[in-house]
């Protein structure tokens, strides 16, 4: 069933019951704990094309990526230690847990109970909310002691079968593609693996460095954050070693740095072009949607590849939930109308009231309780009470409940 440029509840549940799902999450969802990215990846890439001398180039990079650091990376500590945060996970858990339900009851027996989740955050807020939630779920990870990630583990499906009759069932499961890698993870060329860091250990050592290198930084601020005022403010002034060994320590996060040269590592960058290739993949198929939230497609390869698979999958309904009429304007521009010919890329944003602001602002938590919660059926009311009756039937009495 197509939208015709109209998302309503009906509708959009119509849409869900037969289509492969995928949600693709950008930074702004967790955005209420952690910061926006701003124009980091721009700046940085600008710094990298200058004609600077090097030790400036360098310190004017590690002054931008330490502001990413502390933005984006470093309160993944106190969210992993339960210390902070506990909004944003619950949040998540809403999330997920209702994503669940929409799954279970669907109607369709010929579709996997699968949900693709990709997202471009680098936090473990995902992470944190399934475990909390026991979902079942993929992160592409296998084994207990060291886990190692591998890409077949996200075609795997999950049945339990009953103890007394033996009747199977599929169980819905999540998948989730960190597609700019995680904090959590750990890239080598030497094993070409990508492992799992438990404890944060290179955020950790990168924390350290950081706070050591703090007093040789420039300072930056995320709303007037610009190239040509950062690499003013590092004229004639040479990084130190501490300023050295923080970058160093950063490098070696697995994650997709901010800038158009992505990649640290080999192995982080194969398994990034594998992710992307599940996503383009997951969009081509017949009679898919993709629900996205808190992205900006300010990503040039993520968008490309929505708008290339939005032209040539006619059966392909992607639903952008738009935080407010201004994030709407925004993504319009990079979602231009003329570039999608079959019309199936479709916005739902607040309605703005008398006073010309929005009713609400679609965060995540209105994203649950407006458009998923009322696509899962109210459960079956019990009654509040039992009656015995008694019936006569050819003399013999009988008690009915």
């Amino acid at each position: 069933m197509r939208l015709d440029g109209k998302v309503t509840i009906d509708r959009l549940r119509d849409v869900i019951q037969d289509a492969h799902l995928n949600l693709l999450v950008g930074a702004g969802t967790p955005s209420a704990y952690f910061g926006l990215l701003k124009d980091v990846e721009t700046v940085l890439t600008e710094i990298e094309a200058s004609t600077v001398i090097t030790e400036e180039k360098q310190l004017a990079r590690a002054s931008v990526v330490a502001y990413f650091f502390r933005t984006v990376v470093g309160p993944n500590l106190e969210l992993l230690e339960g210390s902070d945060g506990e909004s944003v996970v619950s949040s998540y858990e809403d999330l997920l847990g209702m994503l669940y339900r929409i799954l279970l009851r669907r109607r369709s027996s010929l579709l996997n109970k699968q949900l693709n989740i990709f997202t471009t955050n680098v936090d473990v807020t995902f992470e944190l909310a399934l475990e909390r939630s026991r979902l079942e779920h993929n992160d592409g990870f296998t084994g207990k002691l060291e886990p190692v990630f591998d890409l077949a583990n996200f075609g795997s499906l999950r049945f339990k079968q009953s103890p007394y009759y033996e009747n199977i069932s599929e169980i819905p499961t999540m998948n989730l593609h960190k597609l700019h890698g995680s904090v959590n993870w750990s890239a080598s060329d030497e094993t070409s693996e990508i492992g799992f860091d438990r404890n944060l250990e290179a955020v950790i050592t990168a924390a350290a460095k950081l706070e050591t290198a703090t007093a040789d930084l420039i300072e930056v601020k995320g709303d007037d954050l610009e190239t040509k005022r950062v690499l003013d403010a590092v004229a004639g002034k040479v990084p130190s070693a501490a300023v050295a060994d923080f970058l160093a320590a950063y490098d070696k996060l697995a994650i997709v740095n901010p800038t158009k040269q992505k990649f640290e590592t080999t192995v982080l960058n194969e398994t990034y072009y594998e992710q992307i290739r599940v996503f383009s993949n997951s969009l081509e198929k017949q009679n898919s949607v993709l629900l996205v939230h808190g992205f900006s497609f300010r990503d040039e390869h993520l968008k490309k590849i929505v708008l290339r698979a939005a032209r040539s999958n006619p059966t392909l309904e992607v639903i952008v939930f738009c935080y407010d009429q201004a994030s709407e304007t925004a993504i319009r521009i990079e979602l231009p109308e003329h570039d999608v010919k079959n019309g199936n890329i479709t916005f739902v944003t607040p309605p703005v009231g008398e006073d010309k602001k929005p009713v609400y602002l679609l965060d995540v938590d209105e994203l649950v309780k407006r458009w998923l919660a009322p696509l899962v059926p109210a459960p079956e009311p019990r009654p509040d009470r039992v009656v015995d009756v008694n019936i006569k039937v050819d003399g013999a009495e009988h008690v009915k409940d």
